[in-house]
């Protein structure tokens, strides 16, 4: 599609990345949900889904477009609220879904909740990063290591 041609569909660039945003906030936001909707240990099912996410987050053009959008996000603040909006309920969502889990009250009493969830953000977002500066890396081993480092913040 020409670049002018995209503007058929969309009114303006900011109405681009707020779809690309919603895009991914959807797919987030589904994983969480399926996480939780899952019988049992809230780490056990989000241990299942650390190869796929692994595996997603890695993908060198979907990569590439996500730092494009933080990059525009620093520019721009109506972009920026987009993301920044994106990012509250997917923290929201993830605080939610520790709180359901044995741990949760622990979590709470322990005051360490919301950092917590920070982490794991910092790690996943951490992803799109590492798969422009290192794009051969191993995909297996990595997703290994993040389940080993996800069992010790959840812990």
């Amino acid at each position: 599609m020409s670049p002018g041609h995209i503007y058929h569909y969309f009114e303006n660039k900011e109405a681009i990345i707020n779809a690309i945003v919603q895009q991914d906030l959807e797919i987030a936001l589904n994983d969480i949900s399926e996480s939780a909707n899952q019988d049992g240990d809230v780490l056990v099912s989000l241990l299942s889904h650390v190869s796929s996410s692994v595996q997603e987050l890695l993908e060198m053009p979907k990569a590439a477009m996500r730092l494009e959008v933080l990059a525009e996000a620093g520019r721009n603040p109506t972009v920026a609220a987009m993301v920044r909006e994106a990012d509250r309920e997917i923290r929201s969502r993830l605080r939610g879904l520790l709180m359901e889990s044995p741990r949760g009250s622990a979590y709470l009493a322990e005051g360490d909740l919301d950092s917590r969830v920070e982490v794991l953000m910092v790690l996943f977002i951490g992803l799109t990063t590492r798969a422009i500066v290192n794009p051969g890396l191993d995909k297996e081993a990595l997703a290994h290591i993040v389940r080993r480092t996800l069992e010790q913040i959840l812990a």
